[in-house]
C-alpha cells in the first residue's frame, strides 16, 4: 500500500481512490455524523466490484446508455448490430437481474434478509452443510455466512456442531416456506415455456455452473 492523505494507507488495485479529509462532526443524538471532504481522486481505470443484498457483482454498461455522438452511434450499430443480445455473459447477468426483480421482495416479505434465505434454502436442499463448503454453494464471503447463521440460531432455526449447520425442525418448516415461495416464482417466468425448453435450459445452467 502506499500512504495518502492524512498518513491513511491506499491500498493496491483498487478501481478508485478517494483521498479525503475531515470537514464537519455533527452531533446526531447517540451517534456522530462525520463528513468528510475529497482533497484527491483518482481513477484507476478498473472495473468496480459492487456488494449488494449479501453478493458481489460486476457492473455493466445500462442497456439504455446510448452514445451521445449520433454519427458514431450510427456507425458502430451498423459494426455490431445484435452482437451483445447475443452474448452469454451479458444476457445471463440482464436475465439473472430481471428474476431477481420480482423474486427478492417476495423472499424479503418472509423478513430474512437474502443472506439468511440463501443459507435456510442451501441447508434444506442438503446441498451443504459443511460450514468450509457454503460460501461457495451460496455465492457468498465466509463472514456472511456467519453472521446469517448466527441469526438463524437466535431464531433457533439451525444449530451448529463441530464445523456443520443442521436445521432444527422450525428451520425445516421455514426453508419449505421458501422453497414454494422460490417454485412458485419459478413456475410463473417459465410459464410460456414447454417442459422440455425449461429442462434444456436447467440442464445447460447446471453445465455452466459445474453442478452434477
Amino acid at each position: 500500500y502506499q500512504t495518502g492523505s492524512g498518513q491513511a494507507p491506499i491500498l493496491d488495485h483498487c478501481s478508485a481512490v478517494f483521498e479525503c479529509e475531515r470537514h464537519e462532526i455533527i452531533e446526531g443524538g447517540d451517534h456522530w455524523i462525520i463528513i468528510g471532504k475529497v482533497v484527491r481522486f483518482r481513477d484507476e481505470g478498473r472495473s468496480p466490484l459492487v456488494y449488494h443484498q449479501g453478493a458481489y457483482s460486476g457492473v455493466i454498461p445500462h442497456p439504455l446508455l446510448q452514445l451521445k455522438d449520433s454519427v458514431e452511434a450510427e456507425d458502430i450499430g451498423e459494426m455490431h448490430q445484435g452482437h451483445l443480445y447475443s452474448n452469454v455473459c451479458y444476457l445471463m447477468s440482464r436475465a439473472f437481474k430481471f428474476y431477481q426483480t420480482d423474486y427478492i421482495p417476495k423472499q424479503l416479505v418472509t423478513g430474512f434478509r437474502t443472506s439468511e434465505a440463501r443459507l435456510l434454502l442451501v441447508l434444506g436442499s442438503g446441498t451443504a452443510s459443511n460450514k468450509a463448503d457454503l460460501p461457495r454453494d451460496i455465492a457468498m464471503p465466509m463472514r456472511e455466512v456467519e453472521q446469517a447463521a448466527t441469526i438463524l440460531k437466535k431464531d433457533g432455526l439451525l444449530i451448529e456442531s463441530d464445523g456443520f449447520f443442521k436445521l432444527t425442525e422450525k428451520g425445516k418448516k421455514t426453508a419449505h416456506y421458501l422453497f414454494d415461495i422460490a417454485d412458485s416464482h419459478q413456475n410463473e417466468v417459465f410459464e410460456k415455456y414447454s417442459d422440455e425448453q425449461k429442462e434444456t435450459f436447467i440442464t445447460m445452467l447446471r453445465d455452466f455452473a459445474g453442478v452434477a
